[in-house]
């Protein structure tokens, strides 16, 4: 097996260094290291590779599962384009979207009565299961976290996690002003 190619490399370091920055805006220390010792260059970048791979196919079932959420909910049938402005994202990538959906088999598309042209998204039979077994799950890992915590407990979990999105959020926000200074 080959060794990633170099800007994922740099992209995994610029992972790890924006991590590290976030990690010290909220109080923990990412100089020390304590008694993990340093690992070497190929087992580095084996772990970059993995969690790479990882974080592509969460991104890539959450942007499945938003396109399955927003066609399940809709009153109508949507087009491709209407699940882009929906979705918030350009056709091209409404496109992609869609028909990874369709590949997973969770969305079907059919073509629009009064204009054969036009394709428009329904969920499949399969797409509903998923979406049933999603909500169970999603309801039972909630019963299962919340089990336990009273009302301080709760309270102070809402905080920290309120306060973190708030950081993200501002970090996110910040990075985008950074970029557009770049731009001009």
């Amino acid at each position: 097996m080959n060794p990633p190619p170099d800007d994922t490399d740099k992209q995994s370091a610029a992972r790890i260094a924006a991590l590290q920055k976030a990690l010290k805006t909220i109080g923990i220390r990412t100089d020390e290291r304590d008694s993990t010792s340093r690992r070497g260059a190929p087992l580095e970048q084996r772990g970059f590779a993995e969690h790479d791979l990882i974080d592509e196919i969460t991104s890539t079932a959450q942007r499945i599962g938003r396109v399955l959420v927003t066609v399940a909910k809709s009153p109508y049938c949507l087009a491709i384009a209407d699940v882009a402005r929906a979705v918030g994202v350009r056709r091209q990538a409404a496109h992609r979207l869609v028909y990874e959906a369709v590949r997973a088999g969770v969305i079907e598309l059919v073509p629009h009565p009064q204009d054969r042209r036009l394709l428009q998204v329904a969920v499949t039979p399969e797409g509903r299961r998923e979406l049933a077994a999603a909500r169970i799950a999603e309801q039972a890992w909630l019963a299962t976290l919340l089990n336990g915590l009273g009302d301080h407990e709760l309270k102070a979990t809402v905080h920290v996690v309120r306060v973190i999105r708030q950081r993200l959020e501002r970090d996110a926000r910040e990075r985008d002003r950074h970029k557009r200074g770049r731009a001009r």
